[in-house]
């Protein structure tokens, strides 16, 4: 369970809370703290994106 691996790598005991967000298209989003992990399809597409708009054609 995420839960259970995200507790065991930072060594802390958390409370967790979800909420649903359809923009995220898909993934997860930990915040801790102020510390946000964003493994979420949305933010690769933007980052990809992002690549996409540097590159010269």
């Amino acid at each position: 369970m995420i839960r259970d691996r995200i507790a065991g790598k930072i060594g802390k005991k958390m409370n967790f809370f979800t909420r649903y967000d359809p923009s995220l298209l898909g993934g997860v989003q930990l915040v801790i703290g102020n510390t946000v992990m964003d493994g979420s399809v949305k933010r690769r597409i933007e980052d990809l994106r992002a690549r996409l708009m540097k590159a010269r054609v």
